[in-house]
């Protein structure tokens, strides 16, 4: 027997090592690959939180190099403003064109909202913790970023809705039988991009008519509550036209939760098996609703002995909350916190003026000074006292809205009451 040189055995010892390594690796890789394609009889289960595969995998090279970068431009935001918390707010382009035009007589109303939502924001926001105010748009729009820059705002210009509109021009959405829903079908997903806003540890999302009040004395204080907790993926309250209510939603972003939004969006939706044609289901099984807030009436399909919980209907304007129900209660499997609305109100006291009737749809009706419009009207005289309104002084929206508040709202004993 010839004896080894003491040095050969310890060479052996790391290519056995080695060898065990690469086969490990080995393994790892084609679990990977598996589970990239996301596909086949696995297709309907769930994800956990922390894997990383589906970030972007199984789209076409093009998408996912365009929404990596939008992932990093998304995560950039707010770094350097070193702010924890970010109230946010989206508005589309295509609406200036025709829903501000038809319902408030100028098409650039948009700007005097986001004027009086910033300044409503700024009054109800209480405690030490930084914030931020951002708008997403999906049109950069040099008007409103100036604007925005003047007020201290931060405007975010993302491309989300090119995923939905290719899947759309490709047959993969099975949706909405006139353009105006698929307007506002479409119009409300670019929330997909607030998901992405990773540079902030919370982020409180709430639609442009979601306006901040004062409850029973308890303001919007980002020092307690929600705002400090971390563990939630997501939590909003339940709605009646869909498991999950889109208006107002406490989100801690996750590159997670976006790369899978844009990877449902990008497979498609039809109403048989719902995003990305997994054959999700909605709601929970038992008991005679699929969600307990359920227009029965409205949505008998998921409601009583016929229950249809396979069926995905949430067409319109909650296509957004059908897509972010999928993502994180059958997707991701992290919603973790189904909120009433009187928690909601409590950790961020707010007056919602869903479908008609906002205030500033001058043109719909004579309900201008109703008492539940007196914090949009507040506002609105903040813009004007403070020198906001400088800034709006060449649009058509500050014309129209002070002339209101001249002739019908400042002698409004129900609004100007209790000041």
């Amino acid at each position: 027997m010839v004896a080894r040189p003491a040095g050969m055995k310890r060479n052996k010892s790391r290519l056995e090592v080695f060898i065990v390594a690469s086969f490990a690796f080995a393994v790892v890789l084609l679990v990977f690959a598996r589970t990239m394609l996301w596909g086949g009889e696995d297709a309907t289960k769930p994800l956990p939180l922390a894997s990383r595969p589906f970030l972007f995998s199984g789209i076409n090279d093009t998408l996912t190099g365009a929404m990596e970068r939008e992932a990093d431009q998304l995560a950039s935001v707010g770094l350097s403003t070193n702010a924890r918390v970010a109230f946010v707010s989206v508005i589309v382009a295509e609406e200036g064109k025709t829903y501000w035009k038809s319902r408030s007589g100028a098409s650039d109303m948009h700007l005097c909202v986001l004027a009086a939502k910033i300044e409503n924001l700024r009054k109800h926001i209480v405690g030490r913790v930084p914030y931020d105010i951002v708008v997403v748009t999906d049109r950069h729009d040099p008007a409103l970023e100036t604007q925005l820059a003047a007020l201290g705002a931060i405007l975010v210009v993302t491309d989300v809705l090119s995923v939905v509109d290719d899947s759309r021009a490709a047959g993969r959405i099975e949706c909405c039988d006139r353009s105006s829903d698929w307007k506002f079908f479409r119009a409300n997903l670019i929330k997909v991009a607030v998901f992405g806003l990773t540079g902030y540890d919370k982020v409180v999302y709430l639609d442009l008519d979601v306006f901040l009040t004062r409850i029973n004395g308890r303001e919007t204080d980002v020092d307690q509550g929600l705002y400090q907790k971390t563990e939630e993926q997501l939590v909003a309250a339940s709605g009646s036209a869909a498991p999950m209510a889109g208006g107002q939603l406490f989100i801690r972003p996750t590159r997670a939760a976006f790369a899978l939004m844009v990877k449902l969006m990008n497979e498609g939706f039809s109403k048989a098996r719902g995003w990305g044609n997994r054959g999700w289901l909605v709601g929970e099984a038992g008991g005679s609703v699929a969600w307990p807030t359920v227009d029965c009436e409205r949505l008998p399909h998921y409601c009583g002995d016929e229950m249809r919980r396979d069926e995905w209907v949430f067409f319109d304007a909650a296509g957004d909350q059908g897509l972010i129900y999928a993502t994180f209660h059958n997707g991701l499997e992290s919603y973790k916190e189904e909120a009433s609305y009187d928690t909601m109100k409590k950790e961020c006291p707010s007056i919602h003026w869903y479908g008609v009737g906002k205030p500033w749809e001058v043109e719909m009706e004579e309900w201008h000074d109703h008492p539940k419009f007196k914090e949009f009207w507040e506002a609105w005289e903040r813009v004007e006292g403070e020198g906001v309104g400088e800034l709006l002084k060449d649009t058509k929206c500050a014309a129209i809205l002070n002339k209101t508040y001249t002739d019908k709202v400042a002698t409004s004993s129900s609004i100007v009451a209790g000041r």
